[in-house]
């Protein structure tokens, strides 16, 4: 992931990221919540228990499902979750306001696109329509219809997860596919000869040759 999905990753991913996890157990505080009465009230909201039984059991199964994938794609980046982690977000009477509860949908459609795009796929283009309606119903403002365009096409460079790894999957594609123009060349016309020079300290020499695109000094003394 690069640093924008990592950020976006953190956030939907109730104990995603170290900074701010509440060790203790549960959500770090103002992660995976929100109020969708616009109330403020911190209460959980009334259900009969079957219905909430069954409600808890299904968040808490596609909750693991989202946790587990993105642990597995990404364990350098995020830490696992318990299963008191997953508990936690998915019982109102611990987490009253729990987007996790209320948006079952939205996290199952992005985990699925997930399981079927790969890693370097999931946080892509691929599945940008259900990463989209998941941060929608997490209350993240709107990102919009498009995913975020990568700033270094078409310079003969790789940059999706597969090469730099600083685009989203998907937004360099001429290059990562090989059609991207070639990079800057250096041109061993102007790149090329030696020069020497004596001062009190001795002699030395300097030549200049490429190195892929680059033109490189290296002198002798």
């Amino acid at each position: 992931m690069n640093a924008a999905t990592r950020i976006l990753g953190c956030f939907l991913l109730l104990t995603a990221c170290d900074d701010g996890r509440d060790h203790e157990g549960g959500a770090p505080a103002g992660v995976g919540t929100y109020d969708p009465q616009g109330s403020g009230a911190d209460q959980p909201f009334d259900q009969p228990d079957d219905e909430g039984d069954d409600a808890q059991a299904r968040c808490e199964s596609i909750t693991r499902a989202y946790a587990d994938q993105l642990y597995g794609c990404y364990p350098d980046e995020v830490s696992a979750s318990s299963d008191d982690d997953v508990e936690a977000v998915c019982d109102l009477s611990r987490t009253p306001q729990s987007a996790w509860f209320d948006c079952p949908d939205e996290v199952a459609a992005f985990t699925a696109c997930g399981e079927q795009a790969g890693c370097d796929g999931w946080y892509g283009t691929e599945c940008w329509d259900t990463q989209r309606a998941m941060m929608i119903c997490f209350g993240e403002p709107d990102p919009g219809a498009q995913p975020p365009s990568c700033g270094y096409t078409n310079d003969g460079e790789c940059d999706e997860p597969e090469g730099t790894g600083i685009c989203i999957d998907g937004s360099d594609e001429a290059d990562c596919a090989g059609g991207g123009q070639d990079a800057p060349s250096c041109d061993p016309t102007y790149c090329s000869g030696c020069e020497g020079s004596c001062d009190d300290y001795g002699c030395y020499q300097c030549c200049w040759s490429c190195n892929g695109n680059s033109c490189e000094q290296s002198c002798n003394f």
